[in-house]
């Protein structure tokens, strides 16, 4: 806590499917049922799963994945961070005619990506590009396999970088 008031957390595991408002990660090939099935969420256990901070205190949170044998693959979830008191901002400004107030109430919350691989195996991976209507190059990819895929991608035209950014892209989904 960097703050200097006491706060309080839950943590919690947590599933999110790649299209969710949470996540935005692409479009699952799978049904919500199936996509489900890629979930690390059963084998997750997080102790403690609810702290309280006084300023300048720390906190070490245990995060342990401890699976049957799975299917060959690679599996997600989520840690859920979240703040239990709501953050307030206020602020009102007086203009010659009007007073003009704004008030902001914000609910801290971060999640971080577990991942777990079972077997060993390689995404499948198919890029399509094409332009969009206002001429920017799109790149579709696709991955069919049960791994996902992380690194940096490369774009070049006349052997001149003209992008790189990282991508990972979910096992048996697609994006844009």
């Amino acid at each position: 806590n960097t703050g200097n008031k006491l706060i309080h957390l839950r943590i919690k595991p947590v599933f999110y499917r790649l299209n969710s408002n949470e996540l935005k990660a692409g479009e699952s090939l799978l049904t919500a049922k199936k996509e489900q099935k890629q979930s690390l969420l059963p084998y997750i256990l997080i102790s403690p799963q609810a702290v309280s901070l006084k300023p300048q205190q720390k906190q070490e949170i245990r995060v342990s994945v401890s699976t049957p044998r799975l299917k060959p693959g690679t599996y997600r979830a989520h840690v859920l961070i979240k703040m239990l008191e709501v953050k307030q901002y206020k602020s009102q400004v007086q203009t010659s005619t009007n007073k003009i107030g704004v008030e902001l109430n914000f609910l801290m919350q971060i999640a971080a990506a577990v991942y777990g691989t079972s077997g060993s195996g390689q995404p499948d991976l198919h890029f399509t590009c094409d332009k969009s209507s206002t001429g920017y190059l799109v790149l579709h990819t696709k991955n069919t396999s049960a791994f996902h895929f992380s690194s940096n991608i490369f774009g070049s035209v006349n052997k001149q970088q003209v992008f790189k950014q990282h991508a990972v892209i979910f096992r048996q989904s697609k994006r844009t």
